[in-house]
């Protein structure tokens, strides 16, 4: 039951944040979305921000995990996966880049966040350094929180932006090969 409430509140947290932005949600409007009293969200949260911090450890730790598997094989069905495991992710996605493009907090910016996924990749054969891991982090959060805008405004159909997307993010990685379709 207290793991249901608490997944209850993160995802009212984050559907809210998602359509209100971080600044313009209250915590009243989080407990009422997700059917609980107020003081309840204090049982698992210290405050808002943790909230936020909970939904961004949560997206770190999906982005580096589907980045590993793009890296051990890097190919564009593995980078098709990635998308569209990052696509389910589109609302923590966005909550990320808007509240990185205050830079407010230190600890939600993009290198930040870039560099705890470099960590989780946890590389020991690979050459990736941070800076790879920050362009290629970003690449694939713009594809995901924007890639349709573009895509439509430049008429390039989907599968032929993930084979030119996979391509870039492979030498972006320095990794081995071409991608294989």
């Amino acid at each position: 039951m207290k793991t249901n409430t608490k997944q209850r509140i993160l995802d009212a947290a984050l559907a809210l944040f998602a359509e209100k932005g971080y600044d313009g949600t209250a915590m009243r409007e989080i407990a009422q979305k997700a059917g609980i009293n107020q003081s309840n969200i204090y049982y698992f949260f210290d405050g808002k921000s943790a909230l936020l911090d909970e939904i961004i450890e949560a997206l770190k730790i999906i982005v580096a995990d589907e980045l590993g598997r793009l890296i051990e094989k890097p190919h564009a069905k593995a980078f098709t996966a990635l998308m569209k495991k990052l696509a389910k992710q589109r609302d923590a996605i966005a909550i990320l880049m808007q509240e990185a493009a205050k830079q407010s907090a230190d600890h939600l910016s993009l290198a930040a966040f870039s560099k705890d996924v470099y960590a989780r990749l946890n590389l020991q054969t690979h050459a990736l350094n941070e800076t790879d891991t920050f362009i290629a982090g970003l690449l694939m959060l713009s594809l995901t929180a924007y890639g349709d805008d573009w895509r439509k405004e430049y008429g390039i159909g989907k599968t032929a932006a993930y084979t030119a997307f996979t391509d870039m993010l492979i030498r972006t990685l320095h990794l081995e090969g071409t991608p294989e379709t």
